[in-house]
Parts: structure tokens; C-alpha cells; sequence
């Protein structure tokens, strides 16, 4: 990371202890440009550090809706898909990619260069194959290229690319979407560490801060303990008694905040090794009973014998969305 000092944008409005929440001015097109690029950063600055104390740059995730009638082509008119992908600060690229109702098996995943709709373009970045059981859905689960594989960030956040699933019924392309910049969901403080003080983080992984329903997205838990079970708690609402500390009735030896019920429990596991080791991700096709118009809180879960309950299970921060057509 840079440790250069950028001119001030934008003072951003404090709504919390520990929150900042509000609505800029429009960006004007240079500053729109250097967000799309990844060059902005927010910092924070405390008393006792006027030159701040912690920072980190805005890299919005990026995402697309895969269709059949996109490809413009012959191609799987009942299929659809959801890609979503983060970039990571060395430009490297996380991304995980579910599809649903397809004719025939995958067989190529790519982000090609977009012309423009209905024009074909070439590949730029190939990515991992999906596999599934006979009929789907078929997923990537979360793989992972290289920073020297990412073909632009500025075109992934702006649309200059698009991304195409081949199938062995439509090889031209089954389904497709333009791959494009997303935005974040608020994300609640809470939770807990764990062994080696690694705080579980769950982040949006692709798509609107939204569920569109019916439609698919995507979630990534990321520093957890590699190789470790884990529930996503999906729950309705936030308000009292939440959050709660759940050392007085687990017991330990530190607070540890559950910020939501949790009428849905959906199980996973992070990697054990390699890249992506201690990170895990959920792709949904649509979030059953959910109402339009209102708002569901993600909390993960996850076995950590380190961590300061009791109990070997820590928590992650929260991620607050909101339910859309």
C-alpha cells in the first residue's frame, strides 16, 4: 500500500461512535475516474493520531447478472447466472460465479472485452470451469487470478467488459452479462477474533447492495480460520435486544456481539489452504419468503477454538441489505 499523502475530497459525516454514514456531493468526472481506477482511499484520524491512524483504499466489487437473451445468440432462454468478483489491492482478482436452468454442462467461464451488446469480444481474462451434479446448478466456488491476469480495473468497474458461460448445448455462449462496478451494504462493528487474532469479515462479493428478487448473490468470508466450518445468519432484524454479548450467558474471557436474529442458518466452510485459505462464500439463487421493500442482516458464524468464548466459535461483522425488485 501507498503511504503517500493524497489531497482531502471529502470530509465524510460522522452518525455514530463508530460509523460514518451520509451522502456525498456528485462526483465530478476526474474524481469519478480515479474512483473507478481504485485511486481514492478513506482514512481515519483520531486524537491521538492527526495523520491517521488506520486506511485503506475504495475497491468496490464488481459483478454481473448472466442471461440468455444477452448473448444475442442461440442460448439457454430459462438460465440464469450470478459473477461476482473483488479486487484485491495487488489487482488480483477473487471472484466466484453460480448458474441455474442451463442447457447442457459448462464448459468455459470468461471476462471478454465488450464492444458493445450483441458484438462479440475478445477473451481477456479466462476463468476457472463449473462444475455441478447433472442438471445444476453449477458453481466456481471461489477461485482466484493473478494480479497479472486483471485485464483492466477501471474497465471492470466501468463496463468495458462483459462475462460469457459456454456450454456443450450453446457453445457461441449460453448466457451472458456485463460485468460492472457495485456498491457496498452498510456494514456493522461487532463480532469477534479468533486464533492468531484473525477477525472473521463478511463482505459483499458482486452485485447492488441489494437482493433482487427472484436473483442471485453472492457473500464472501474472508481471515477466518482456514479449514473451518461456518453458518451464515440470515436474519430480519437488528433492532433490541440486538446486538447481543453472548459472553455473559457462553462465558470466556472477551465480549463477542451477535448483531442479528437468525431465522435462516445456511452452513459452509472456508478453504484450508492455498490462496483463498480461510475464506468462504455463499451464492444464492433467490431468498425464499423474503418481503420487497425490506431489509435482511448477514452475520457469519464461524468454529474457531481461539477465540474468547467458551464456546470455540467466533463472529463476524454484519452486513445490512435491502430487498429490491
Amino acid at each position: 500500500m501507498s503511504t503517500r499523502v493524497g489531497p482531502l475530497v471529502y470530509s465524510l459525516t460522522l452518525c455514530g461512535p463508530t460509523t460514518a454514514c451520509g451522502t456525498t456531493t456528485p462526483l465530478t468526472p476526474g474524481l469519478r475516474a480515479d474512483l473507478l481506477a481504485g485511486a481514492l482511499y478513506v482514512e481515519v484520524v483520531t486524537p491521538s493520531y492527526f495523520g491517521g491512524e488506520i486506511r485503506g483504499q475504495i475497491r468496490p466489487p464488481v459483478w454481473s447478472d448472466l442471461r440468455g437473451a444477452s448473448t444475442c445468440h442461440p442460448s439457454a432462454p430459462a438460465g440464469t447466472g450470478s459473477f461476482g468478483a473483488r479486487i484485491g489491492s495487488d489487482g488480483s482478482i477473487t471472484y466466484a460465479c453460480m448458474v441455474v436452468g442451463i442447457v447442457g454442462i459448462p464448459v468455459a467461464l470468461d471476462i471478454h472485452a465488450n464492444p458493445g451488446a450483441c458484438l462479440d469480444g475478445e477473451v481477456a481474462l479466462p476463468l476457472e470451469p463449473l462444475v455441478g451434479p447433472a442438471g445444476g446448478p453449477f458453481t466456481t466456488g471461489i477461485r482466484s487470478a493473478g494480479p497479472d491476469a486483471d485485464p483492466s480495473l477501471a474497465g471492470l468497474y466501468a463496463g468495458g467488459f462483459y462475462c460469457d458461460l459456454h456450454t456443450t448445448a450453446f457453445p457461441g455462449g449460453a448466457l451472458r452479462g456485463e460485468v460492472r462496478g457495485g456498491t457496498l451494504p452498510m456494514s456493522q462493528p461487532g463480532g469477534c477474533a479468533g486464533a492468531g487474532g484473525l477477525s472473521p469479515r463478511l463482505e459483499w462479493m458482486g452485485g447492488p447492495s441489494r437482493l433482487t428478487l427472484p436473483g442471485l448473490y453472492t457473500v464472501l468470508l474472508s481471515d477466518a480460520l482456514p479449514g473451518a466450518p461456518f453458518l451464515l445468519l440470515v436474519g430480519l432484524t437488528n433492532s433490541a435486544p440486538y446486538p447481543i454479548d453472548l459472553q455473559p450467558s457462553l462465558g470466556g474471557s472477551g465480549a463477542c456481539l451477535l448483531l442479528n436474529d437468525s431465522p435462516l442458518l445456511i452452513p459452509g466452510a472456508t478453504a484450508a489452504s492455498g490462496f483463498c485459505a480461510g475464506k468462504g462464500h455463499h451464492l444464492f439463487p433467490t431468498l425464499s419468503g423474503a418481503s420487497i421493500g425490506g431489509t435482511v442482516y448477514l452475520q457469519a458464524v464461524v468454529m474457531d477454538p481461539g477465540g474468547p468464548l467458551d464456546m470455540p466459535l467466533v463472529l463476524s461483522n454484519g452486513l445490512t441489505v435491502t430487498i429490491q425488485t
